[in-house]
């Protein structure tokens, strides 16, 4: 028993202020290309617990899943039911078929499986029947509670035969044909994939072809697919006028006593192959059989309603398209547990095929094959064989006349495009120096929000233990001193969250400037008078304006941040003095002109400018990512202004923007 499980996929997301951590978790038992990897989900009473199957597909194979005819089928229906629902597992267990001397086996093989997954009346959510033995050994079963489960059919004939009971004579068994359509209507078929032998379009196309044929002879062997392929042939043709069917029966026929039959046959006669793999003494066809029916009678018009013998034995027939469908019937399947709707018994298609050698063999006229023929082992022509020797020709020379011009133009290209590469040189090299400058910024970026993240974390995380620790007994003081502690650092991390995300914004240009009117004069003392609030230091605030109110066009939170960060440097790099906000109006530029000033450490004349570039930091002591003078900058360039240090200013440092009126 194989399990195959589709990938599942289990997502565990923490996030902490922006920090986003995800963890994937995969338990495969079928890779990506659908191969199988064998997997107990059997537990020790040996029966698999009814969580297992719950959600799960059973898929029974008539053969061997190692065989290639049940691969081919059985890896893209996994493959494609793992990419549509990677939550349903695919258990997979075959009936081990062999021939038909296990007939009476078979039924007991398929109830111990399926028995192995009813667990307390529940089942697998769909059972796939996938070969004629799988299914007719199915849908022979009388047992209500068998008949209940949805079932999905692939790799099998539209018509089957049920099972006959053990005193049945097997070399004398006669079963009638059931269609899968009309004759099971008390089982749950919910879909299927089905081929459809037709003898009728077959008998059809030989007459209209030979019309002299009025004997026909269907080959079958010592197989379930034999007896079911004779006994549905029997049931289409018993009372047909015109028809004169005989039946050569590997269940009774040796290999060598089929050969004299069909040695006997001449005149008005044709033989239809059906199945011929195994004969009744469980010899199997070898690979030259083809050849030695063909060779004990050449001249017999030879027909298959199956497409065995198109390999020189057979002239030609109507039969199915055949192709492995695991992918369509997995799709099927699927969308059945999706909805629980019905999904049909669907026909592959069915076309003719002609061995070009043996019609021109048996003299037939080629304008009388059905038009949408496919003629298969058709002479190549002259020009057909050698084409793709005329066409590498033809090809070759269009390429040397393209490769004359294409180094003209080169050579005239050549002296132009040494100048363009020393050009792209030095460009390349101031590239080079501003990748490896952006790699340090980077760099030191990222190392500095490491500690300016844990920094405040650790003194939320410390003192949020303290407060609620069983072990200490604080005093109303200490816990205010705390919460103070635990507020500032949740404001400075919020702060630093906000910078970043500031920032991204801007570099992906999703950072929108909305304008209303403000009274600037109003902002800027709202502003000092929080600022006065929120400061630890000994520093005073001063506000200076030589106008009462001045209402502008402006984007307030902006133009408020720009304020905030100017003020916080200031109290960042002071100890005391004082901070003074000043705003003043130069009515012919259209400018107004604010100022921030302060007692701190000032800058030095050299960084003035260099100070307002991301992640720069002159004082690497000091709390910050380098990017409060950067956004600042972005955002006074989008309200239409400048920003500045004024370094004329020695007692510390003074910050001057502007914003037209």
């Amino acid at each position: 028993m194989y399990l195959c499980n589709m990938n599942g996929l289990k997502h565990n997301i923490y996030i902490l202020f922006l920090i986003v951590i995800t963890a994937f978790s995969n338990n495969s038992y079928a890779d990506v290309s659908g191969n199988l990897i064998s997997n107990n989900v059997v537990g020790d009473s040996g029966i698999i617990s009814k969580a297992s199957i719950s959600n799960n597909i059973l898929y029974i194979c008539s053969y061997n899943t190692d065989s290639r005819s049940t691969a081919e089928t059985l890896e893209p229906f996994v493959k494609r039911c793992n990419e549509i629902d990677p939550s349903r597992q695919v258990l997979v267990e075959s009936m081990e078929s062999t021939g038909i001397k296990e007939l009476f086996s078979f039924k007991g093989r398929i109830k111990a499986i399926l028995n192995k997954y009813m667990v307390n009346g529940h089942s697998p959510a769909l059972v796939v029947l996938i070969g004629r033995e799988a299914v007719s050994t199915f849908l022979s079963l009388d047992e209500p509670e068998y008949k209940k489960i949805p079932i999905a059919i692939g790799s099998c004939s539209a018509n089957i035969v049920s099972l006959p009971h053990d005193s049945v004579d097997i070399r004398k068994w006669q079963p009638a044909s059931k269609n899968l359509r009309s004759d099971f209507q008390d089982f749950n078929i919910v879909g299927g994939i089905l081929t459809y032998f037709d003898i009728e379009k077959n008998l059809q196309i030989i007459h209209q072809l030979y019309p002299n044929i009025s004997e026909f002879s269907l080959l079958t062997d010592n197989s379930l697919g034999g007896v079911t392929m004779q006994a549905f042939v029997r049931d289409k043709v018993t009372g047909v006028k015109g028809v004169n069917m005989h039946y050569i029966d590997g269940r009774n026929e040796s290999y060598d006593s089929m050969l004299r039959t069909i040695r006997k046959m001449h005149g008005n006669k044709a033989l239809i192959l059906g199945t011929w793999r195994v004969d009744c003494n469980e010899n199997f066809a070898m690979g030259n059989s083809a050849m030695q029916v063909r060779e004990a009678n050449p001249e017999l018009p030879v027909f298959t309603i199956s497409g065995i013998g198109m390999n020189g034995l057979a002239i030609g027939g109507y039969y199915p398209d055949f192709r492995h469908d695991g992918e369509r019937l997995a799709e099927m399947c699927m969308a059945y547990l999706e909805r629980f709707e019905h999904q049909g018994l669907v026909y592959v298609s069915n076309s003719f095929y002609f061995d070009y050698q043996l019609l021109e063999n048996f003299k037939t006229n080629f304008d009388s094959l059905p038009s949408e023929s496919n003629i298969l082992n058709k002479p190549v022509s002259f020009f057909d064989e050698y084409k793709n020797w005329f066409i590498g020709a033809g090809i070759l020379a269009v390429i040397l006349a393209l490769s004359q011009l294409i180094t003209l133009h080169f050579v005239v290209k050549l002296r132009r495009m040494k100048e363009e590469l020393q050009t792209q040189s030095e460009e390349l090299l101031i590239a080079k120096d501003k990748a490896e400058e952006s790699n340090r910024m980077k760099s030191a970026f990222l190392a500095n929000m490491s500690h300016e993240i844990r920094t405040p974390l650790n003194s939320i995380v410390g003192f949020s233990s303290l407060l609620t620790s069983d072990q200490m007994t604080l005093s109303k003081e200490e816990k205010a001193h705390f919460s103070d502690i635990i507020k500032q650092n949740s404001d400075a991390l919020l702060n630093l969250i906000n910078d970043v995300l500031d920032l991204s914004r801007i570099e992906t240009g999703r950072m929108a400037i909305k304008k209303e009117d403000c009274d600037i004069v109003a902002l800027s003392k709202s502003v000092m008078e929080s600022m006065i609030v929120t400061c630890r230091k000994t520093i005073s605030f001063d506000f200076r304006c030589d106008f009462p109110e001045c209402v502008i066009s402006t984007d307030e939170a902006r133009l408020r941040q720009v304020i905030v960060n100017l003020i916080t440097n200031s109290i960042k790099f002071s100890e005391h003095g004082s901070i003074v906000l000043a705003i003043s109006k130069n009515d012919n530029e259209g400018m107004l002109y604010f100022s921030v000033t302060d007692n701190g450490c000032g800058i030095p004349e050299k960084d003035a400018v260099r100070v307002f570039e991301r992640f720069v930091k002159l004082d690497q002591f000091k709390q910050g990512t380098g990017l409060g003078l950067q956004l600042c900058q972005q955002f006074v360039t989008r309200l239409g202004g400048k920003i500045w240090v004024d370094t004329s200013y020695k007692d510390g440092a003074r910050f001057v923007f502007t914003h037209p009126i």
